[in-house]
């Protein structure tokens, strides 16, 4: 059984999740975007902001952990040079994240 237990502010913004022994919390911007992400074992992920439209995740070191590709909306999230696409309904709610893996061509031998 899993046991998930959420908490929100004020503002109905996220700022805890707990799962399974593992927590996770969250801060806010002053125009309600999301700051950053606190993992249980102590590691921070910001984000980088370009208007209301996420750009990119980063560690505390300061380096990239995961980039946000758009065109008209959000297409995809390159983590780990792995890219996760991103599924919408008519109404253009995120319905689905998506993960590709890419093996290449496969040779074989032939006769």
């Amino acid at each position: 059984m899993v046991f998930k237990m959420r908490e929100y502010n004020g503002f109905n913004e996220l700022t805890y999740v707990y799962r399974d022994a593992y927590e996770t919390r969250y801060t806010y911007r002053p125009d309600g975007l999301r700051h950053k992400k606190l993992f249980a074992d102590g590691t921070t992920l910001s984000h980088i902001w370009d208007g209301q439209n996420i750009v990119a995740e980063y560690a505390a070191n300061g380096g990239i952990t995961a980039r946000y590709l758009r065109g008209i909306t959000l297409i995809a999230r390159d983590q780990d040079n792995l890219l996760q696409y991103y599924l919408f309904n008519a109404h253009g709610d995120q319905k689905l994240r998506l993960r590709c893996v890419w093996y290449g061509e496969k040779s074989r031998t032939v006769g």
